[in-house]
């Protein structure tokens, strides 16, 4: 049964294109449009596969761990070291996660950290305030009209440090802790980095998007109408 059904398929074949009387002209405009699919086919779906991309919150973490130990060594904080913290009920999710991640950094450095400050307790008096954390997409790189390219990631920290004696009240810091990563994801794999992210966001795509959202599908049933027609015109002469 395998045997006659593959005899048929092949006589079916054979016949199809014995009985068309096809111009080479046709032949050829024939042959350009399918090897655009296949182009448009292997551009849209070929970047950076199997490649690993950190989402949009283990970014920002990363961030804030490295900005959290460059102030360790900015306050030259050791081992021991007690530091009062001042709390702030008030803060978004997003400082929130921030202040979290950043007291963690402390911890693992063996300082000891502690939410009321007692003026007879020698450490230092430590106040953060967070002005800008988060992740962003800025622009479209390598994008084409059949690729999809990658946007360019930008995870960003600005937060102010200010630190004093707990028992005189001298400052021994006061300024602004500033850092950023930078990446690009390709387009396809967002959905990925974005997972997980609910408590800093969704960052909005670039603005072109929403042209390309409408102008790409336009384009492919344009060129696949075109196959479509030709094939049923040379049928049909």
């Amino acid at each position: 049964m395998v045997f006659t059904v593959l005899y048929y398929k092949d006589i079916t074949s054979r016949e199809l294109f014995t009985n068309m009387k096809v111009s080479k002209k046709k032949l050829i405009i024939i042959q350009c449009i399918v090897f655009l699919n296949l182009a448009l086919f292997q551009c849209s779906f070929c970047d950076q596969k199997g490649k690993f991309y950190p989402r949009n919150i283990e970014l920002l973490s990363s961030l804030v761990d490295r900005v959290a130990r460059e102030a360790v060594k900015c306050l030259e904080l050791s081992e021991g070291d007690t530091v009062c913290i001042g709390h702030d009920e008030e803060d978004s999710k997003v400082e929130r996660f921030v202040l979290d991640r950043f007291y963690r950094i402390l911890l693992e450095s063996g300082v000891q950290i502690f939410y009321s400050c007692d003026t007879s307790r020698n450490g230092l008096g430590l106040s953060l305030h967070v002005w800008d954390a988060g992740v962003k997409y800025h622009k479209y790189v390598g994008r084409t009209l059949f690729k999809q390219g990658k946007v360019q990631r930008m995870a960003e920290l600005k937060l102010s440090l200010r630190a004093l004696h707990s028992s005189t009240g001298q400052f021994v810091y006061m300024g602004d802790l500033t850092d950023h990563i930078e990446d690009q994801v390709p387009v396809v794999h967002l959905g990925d980095v974005e997972e997980g992210s609910i408590v800093i966001g969704k960052p909005s795509l670039p603005d072109e998007e929403k042209l390309r959202r409408w102008f790409e599908p336009i384009v492919v049933l344009g060129v696949m109408g075109a196959v479509t027609c030709l094939f049923y015109l040379i049928r049909s002469s």
